[in-house]
């Protein structure tokens, strides 16, 4: 697999000026076989062979005959080979004659194994650009990065950079040609003219109607609600409904949707290119406000029950009261001689009917309350009108949403606990009952999937989550052994048996132990302590970072970015200059600290505020920070010591909660810290590095974005197990993550009321009964078992995301068989999950000190990140998962940093220290920063000779 790190030295001619000492070991360093090679080489030659070997071996391409080769090179193969040190030094030079050289390079080439670039594989290049321009919409320098990657993955010689650039081009400029074909075919250009005429005609007191269709909603109160469904409204009048979905792929539709909102054009006119941008920013902001209207749905109606809870439970309070005057006021009754028995009852029914108490269970209450805001109710209900929501033919609520679609309207389904209100005598309470219950329904069944809005992406059919039948039956066979499924159910039966006893035993083990106790009240697991930190852990953290000292965040950035070239992935290419340099890193901290463009800019004199926040804008492409935080990442597990602090391939996934301003309509009030926040979901692996981040909507379950990152993430061939705690599990995304091929591990709240579940019918200790619910039926698992694999490749392959999919089969998709097979299938792993759990103490801790691990990581968030976001940015999905990678970016920069100058410390320690403890640097984390200013002036070094030394790593590649 070829390293991250490695791209930027792909298809060079020349060597950079400055490679590190780790690059020279690595590909200046051969096997026995190939030193035997060079070694039958004449000697005064072997230095040119060993020369020409490595730099194939390191750029996949051949060395520029006048290129210089760096001493440290030179140095490190006179020294392997025993020759006489050359200080200054050209590939020419080395060589007598020039026919050697050449002679050189074609035998280095045959020993690696490389193949020339031929016509034919010229063709399959093409091929492979192709389908990358499609799916990923890459720009022309992000093909040309791939090629390199692609070519030299499959040992075929990279050609001369202009080659490359020229079939890069044509096939980017074909690409676009081929789009812009396909949809003036698909939306007439007179329709394109009457949009493009309307986009920037002027809107109230906003200088244009497309300035209008991108002011976000301030809060997520109902007038809110009524301005997205105003912008909504607006484009269902221009038919832009009536042309979606687009013929483009979806990448390919936000790529062109986003030129266009940053180009921020007022003309009247626009050229063939700029008309493609024009109808798919229409079309994805649509659909962005269908989502969104969507949500604000939800949560009105959500606030619209939590109002009735309130009102009934105050309701039931004053009950209380009004009972405990009654009681004391019928107690002085009862002891007064006077009053007969006739006379109390008489009394007692007056004062029971003059305080109005009631039998009513809250749960009557909060429905009544409900029927009594009807107006708010059915204004609500009115507000789904513009958004014309379709159903399945078994849907409750479209009936009751749409009724004038059908000739005929069938009757309201009406749930047992509201027929009551709902066969009421007054006509008006009936038309409020049912309203209430159609609100209820449709928020359901909007959750669940069962009705959707055809223009909306998050909010779509469910059928949409799966392939399409056709590709399904086409690769089914594959997408089984892809997921390690056994196609047969009995055969995965057995497997799950199998483990189930063996868990089963081992508890039952731990309990004749007295490890864990099984009675009345749940199942108790003994107290294990966790150690507290050695004196000698403490110690040597101290002694470790007072000898690497205090450093400047700016240094940080310019030394891991000589090291990784981040900026390259941010930009998309080379940096032109120095100051096109220093100006992306002023972005990066506009966007992932709490400073803003003016901030930045006061902090940074030598850059403007307006190239910032252009900066800024230009790194909403959606894969650069992922891009940029691999090879950071990559480059600190370089560094051996990153192998004290565990496993690679195992992570933790945790939210953080980052403090917004309370109008960005997606925050939420986080309970602990009582702020409005957004979340910032991280996976950070054993090695601590962040593998993923993605934001998300604080007060909901985790489960589908635990899974999503572990899938997502390229940082890792494969993760084997995910740590989360109990906000990040359900029993559907235990399924799911099984599905897709990794162990999702919980650390489970109320563990002692945890129950056990088993299919019906299956053996089950006697000890443990008490702890056992028989209530799985395989059955009900075998009839979905096709359809539970079918959801897994669509979320394996990308088709679906795995946070719509747990979005779509949570609590609201009960009574779905597809759900309860899942949900039942989830159940029988957490069984076989709690059993290790409960009998296995290594596994216990290495899921807590996981999740501990994160927790840390967390604290240098809120290091990096000190303030809150305003309300100005966080309000579009793009702003919010751009502040994400750059935060998420910094301090993956701190880590890294911080790694190197462990690793260099160490070896200064082996070297000339002998008392201090080796065993203790597996408990000493990177991510210290008590040591990094991020205050004052950000100098980078002034604009001197380190931002010279690098300007100088980016020299041309041709």
């Amino acid at each position: 697999r070829l390293p991250r790190w490695q791209q930027p030295l792909l298809g060079r001619r020349q060597f950079p000026q400055d490679m590190t000492a780790f690059e020279i070991d690595y590909f200046f360093t051969f096997d026995e076989a190939q030193w035997h090679l060079i070694g039958r080489r004449r000697e005064h030659v072997r230095l040119g062979a060993a020369v020409h070997l490595g730099f194939i071996k390191m750029t996949g391409a051949t060395l520029r005959s006048s290129a210089h080769v760096p001493s440290a090179v030179l140095s490190h193969l006179s020294t392997l080979l025993r020759a006489r040190e050359i200080q200054i030094a050209t590939a020419q030079s080395i060589y007598a004659r020039r026919r050697t050289l050449y002679a050189h390079q074609r035998w280095a080439v045959d020993v690696l194994g490389f193949k020339p670039f031929t016509e034919r594989r010229q063709r399959a290049l093409v091929r492979e650009l192709r389908q990358r321009v499609v799916e990923e919409a890459s720009s022309v320098d992000a093909l040309i990065e791939h090629a390199h990657r692609w070519l030299y993955q499959l040992s075929i010689l990279i050609p001369a950079a202009r080659r490359l650039r020229t079939v890069a081009r044509r096939i980017h400029r074909d690409a676009e040609h081929n789009a812009r074909v396909t949809l003036e075919a698909h939306v007439p250009e007179a329709i394109t003219a009457s949009w493009l005429r309307q986009l920037f005609l002027p809107h109230d007191n906003v200088s244009s109607t497309s300035e209008w269709l991108q002011k976000l909603p301030r809060g997520r109160a109902r007038p809110r609600l009524d301005e997205v469904l105003d912008r909504i409204s607006v484009m269902r009048e221009w038919q832009v409904h009536r042309y979606a979905p687009l013929p483009l792929s979806w990448a390919q539709t936000r790529h062109y949707a986003l030129r266009f909102r940053q180009r921020r054009t007022n003309r009247q006119r626009l050229s063939a290119p700029q008309r493609l941008e024009l109808v798919c920013y229409l079309h994805v902001t649509l659909i962005e406000l269908t989502d969104m209207a969507c949500s604000l749905f939800d949560l009105q109606a959500t606030d619209l029950r939590r109002q009735a809870l309130h009102r009934a439970k105050a309701g039931r309070e004053q009950s209380d009261t009004h009972l405990r005057e009654l009681l004391l006021r019928m107690r002085r009754v009862a002891e007064d001689p006077m009053v007969d028995d006739a006379a109390f009852r008489a009394q007692f029914l007056a004062a029971v009917s003059a305080t109005g108490l009631s039998d009513a269970t809250r749960a009557e209450a909060v429905r009544r309350e409900l029927v009594r805001d009807h107006i708010r109710v059915r204004a609500l209900l009115r507000s789904l009108y513009p958004l014309a929501l379709e159903g399945r033919l078994n849907s409750e609520a479209i009936p009751m949403l749409y009724p004038q679609r059908y000739a005929t309207p069938p009757s309201p389904v009406v749930p047992r606990a509201w027929r009551t209100l709902a066969q009421h005598d007054d006509p008006a309470q009936r038309a409020a009952a049912l309203d209430a219950v159609c609100l209820l329904t449709t928020q359901r069944e909007l959750r669940a999937g069962t009705i959707w809005a055809n223009n909306g992406q998050v909010y779509r059919a469910r059928t949409a989550l799966f392939l399409s039948p056709t590709r399904w039956d086409d690769e089914r066979t594959h997408w089984y052994e892809t997921l390690g499924l056994p196609v047969d159910f009995a055969d995965y039966r057995a497997q799950l048996e199998t483990a189930l006893t063996e868990g089963l035993k081992r508890l039952q083990r731990a309990v004749r132990e007295g490890a864990v106790s099984v009675d009345t009240d749940g199942i108790h697991l003994r107290h294990f302590v966790t150690p507290r930190e050695e004196r000698s852990v403490t110690a040597t953290r101290q002694r470790l970072f007072n000898e690497i000292g205090t450093v400047q965040l700016p240094d940080i950035i310019v030394a891991i970015d000589r090291q990784t070239r981040f900026s390259w992935a941010l930009l998309g290419r080379r940096p032109k200059n120095a100051r096109e340099l220093l100006t992306t890193y002023g972005a990066v901290l506009a966007l992932g600290t709490e400073l803003n463009a003016h901030g930045v800019a006061m902090m940074m004199p030598s850059v403007s505020e307006a190239a910032i926040a252009r900066a800024m804008h230009g790194l909403e492409q959606e894969h650069v920070f992922r891009e940029a935080n691999r090879r950071v990442v990559e480059f600190a597990w370089r560094h051996p010591i990153v192998n004290e602090w565990g496993r690679r391939d195992r992570a933790s996934a945790d939210a953080m909660s980052l403090d917004v301003s309370h109008h960005l309509w997606n925050a939420r009030v986080d309970p602990r810290r009582r702020r409005a926040a957004i979340g910032i979901y991280t996976h950070v692996s054993e090695q601590w590095a962040v593998l993923y981040d993605q934001p998300i909507v604080l007060g909901t379950r985790q489960a589908g974005a635990a899974i999503e990152g572990a899938l997502r993430q390229t940082v890792v061939d494969h993760l084997t197990r995910v740590s989360v705690d109990t906000h990040g599990y359900t029993n559907f995304g235990m399924t799911l993550s099984s599905l897709v091929g990794f162990e999702l591990c919980p650390r489970l709240k109320d563990l002692k009321d945890r129950q056990l579940h088993l299919p019906k019918g299956f053996r089950s200790p006697l000890s443990l009964r008490r702890a056992l619910r028989l209530d799985v039926l395989w059955e009900d698992i075998e009839a979905q078992w096709d359809s539970l694999a079918h959801l897994g490749a669509s979320v394996h392959c990308g088709h679906a995301s795995a946070v719509d999919v747990l979005h779509r089969f949570a609590s609201a998709a009960q009574g779905d068989p597809l759900y309860h097979a899942g949900h039942a299938l989830g159940s029988l792993l957490r069984t076989t999950f709690l059993c290790e759990y409960l009998t296995n103490e290594t596994f216990r801790r290495e899921i807590t000190r996981a999740l501990a691990l994160g927790e840390s990581y967390h604290t240098l968030q809120r290091f990096m990140y000190r303030g809150a976001i305003t309300g100005v940015r966080g309000r579009r999905a793009e702003e919010v998962r751009v502040i994400s990678g750059a935060l998420t970016l910094l301090t993956n920069i701190v880590l890294a940093w911080n790694t190197q100058q462990m690793e260099l410390t160490l070896q200064r320690w082996e070297r000339d220290v002998e008392d201090f403890d080796i065993h203790a640097i597996g408990h000493i984390g990177p991510h210290h920063f008590r040591h990094i200013n991020r205050s004052g002036l950000f100098r980078f070094k002034g604009l001197g000779k380190e931002l010279r030394i690098l300007s100088s790593a980016y020299p041309d590649s041709a």
